[in-house]
């Protein structure tokens, strides 16, 4: 075998081996995105309610609680939610896009990031964001627990702080297998808008039906209930938006990996053709050369 063919035939093995990784990481983002896209619509519906719930609180001019007071004006705090891990296509680019765009030609002083994923640390960085915090350790195993410790951040740093106007939540919408979208949602303080980010960017998959709370006897006082249950829908809400991110990143991932795998059976296909060329141009000058060497023999024979 020439140098050209072994080279060829080491080309085939190791676009045959990347074939094989990139379908087997599809198969298992496959899986992944199934069983995250259950979680995502069990608990979406109840963030909506948790949010309309809230909301209709925030109408009553009487309750008052330092997560629903309005604030004119201060720093913006966001909760960008990105990936840990890269190979899933366009999701991190769009995720940064989206955070490119709202904070458009503003000083990145007024801005502080709570990052969750590594890679939204980088966007953080890149953009000169201050990173108030970071949470590297989400994965598709994510419980309420872990989200928790976020929001107890957040919660903690707008109470603390005035010098916050608001907090918003940029994150993936997952939509349908397949197609996701960036989406940037007022979080803090709870207000009219924040039901109508959650509608608007789930108006396809949620029933419009609104909740009625005008019949509610809030005991044993609206500030002592809201302090113990405000808490705990905005940790639904939290919850949910990481959950649809994980979503979106597996599905952008499988996509990426499918996308990968018929790149390899492409190019390995192009060296087998390249492979069976060389040797058949290789046999072809072999038998020439016997040809030619048994025709001088001949010439030789017949001279003597």
């Amino acid at each position: 075998m020439s140098l050209s063919q072994k080279n060829i035939k080491d080309k085939i093995k190791t676009s045959s081996n990347i074939k094989k990784t990139t379908k087997t990481m599809e198969m298992i983002s496959a899986v992944k995105m199934r069983r995250m896209v259950s979680r995502t619509l069990n608990v979406r519906e109840y963030a909506r309610y948790a949010v309309e719930l809230i909301e209709s609180f925030s109408k009553n001019k009487s309750i008052s609680h330092p997560l629903i007071q309005k604030r004119v004006s201060g720093k913006t705090l966001i909760i960008l939610v990105a990936s840990n891990k890269g190979l899933c296509g366009g999701y991190n680019a769009r995720v940064a896009k989206a955070l490119k765009n709202y904070i458009g030609d503003l000083d990145p002083k007024i801005f502080e990031v709570v990052a969750v994923g590594k890679h939204a640390e980088k966007m953080a960085t890149r953009n000169k964001l201050n990173l108030l915090a970071s949470f590297v350790s989400i994965n598709e195993i994510v419980s309420p627990f872990q989200v928790n410790n976020i929001l107890e951040t957040v919660v903690e740093e707008f109470k603390k702080n005035k010098d916050y106007k608001k907090v918003v939540l940029i994150h993936t919408s997952f939509i349908k297998p397949l197609e996701y979208a960036p989406v940037v949602r007022r979080f803090l303080p709870i207000s009219k808008g924040a039901i109508h980010d959650l509608s608007d960017d789930k108006k396809n998959t949620l029933p419009q039906k609104q909740i009625n709370t005008s019949h509610y006897v809030l005991e044993p006082d609206a500030s002592t209930l809201l302090n113990q249950i405000v808490p705990q829908l905005l940790l639904s809400i939290m919850f949910e938006a990481i959950l649809e991110s994980l979503a979106s990143e597996h599905g952008s991932r499988m996509v990426a990996m499918k996308n990968a795998t018929d790149n390899a059976k492409k190019i390995q296909d192009e060296l087998v053709l390249w492979f069976n060329k060389a040797r058949q141009a290789s046999i072809t000058r072999e038998i020439a050369e016997i040809s030619g060497g048994a025709e001088a023999l001949t010439g030789a024979s017949i001279t003597i």
